[in-house]
């Protein structure tokens, strides 16, 4: 969910949907631990704690509760609840995100989860899986929720001004940068299918499980399998 505040713009960045892309030509930081990501010693010291953390305090809500937050993947919501940024900050025309092809997202999300997927009947498994496994932490929530979900303050109203798609986001963030009076450009990181390719591995079941996961952004967004 990262700020820009040289360019006066909030960007709610949800996962698999050129966020990297996004961050590189606003923040200019490739390297990772530029952008907060955890150095080596850092995962396992995560890992060592969640080891050590007692069951009582999340079991019950009591005691000391340590909660790992992907900052980065915040939706417009809980930035909100977290006081993470100014009201004054909050205007829809200075906020923007990226929406992506439900269809060509679960796929990008399942790979990143699970692995390469080469062959329809593989692929559903894997996205079966991915859909009914409870998610372990706020990162992995971050990447099952839809995309709708982001969008949103804490009354359920709209309040992202400009929702760019994925399908042409060169031509949407360069009008939207132009709007801006920036010259930011856009490079491509982590992208690695085109858009609407993702379709050769759906089996009708596994179409089925997307449509129902995520009927939100189907309907949101206009966004249909054909």
């Amino acid at each position: 969910m990262p700020r820009f505040d040289a360019a006066g713009l909030f960007f709610v960045h949800i996962p698999k949907n050129a966020g990297r892309s996004v961050e590189a030509a606003l923040m200019g930081a490739p390297d990772p631990a530029a952008r907060g990501a955890r150095r080596p010693l850092g995962r396992i010291g995560t890992a060592l704690s969640r080891l050590a953390a007692p069951a009582l305090p999340r079991t019950h809500l009591m005691g000391t509760l340590d909660v790992a937050l992907a900052a980065q993947h915040l939706t417009y919501a809980e930035v909100e609840i977290l006081g993470l940024l100014p009201p004054e900050r909050r205007h829809p025309d200075d906020t923007f995100c990226v929406v992506r092809d439900p269809f060509d997202r679960a796929v990008s999300s399942v790979t990143h989860t699970c692995g390469p997927q080469k062959d329809p009947a593989g692929f559903e498994r894997a996205l079966e899986r991915w859909l009914e496994a409870e998610p372990s932490d706020h990162n992995r929530r971050a990447h099952r929720r839809p995309q709708a979900h982001y969008l949103t303050d804490r009354a359920g109203r709209r309040a992202v001004g400009h929702v760019l798609r994925f399908e042409r986001l060169a031509e949407e963030f360069a009008a939207l940068m132009a709007r801006r009076g920036l010259a930011a450009r856009l490079p491509w990181h982590g992208r690695s299918r085109a858009p609407g390719t993702a379709r050769a591995l759906y089996t009708a079941r596994a179409r089925t499980l997307v449509e129902t996961a995520f009927a939100e952004d189907i309907d949101a967004f206009g966004y249909r399998f054909a």
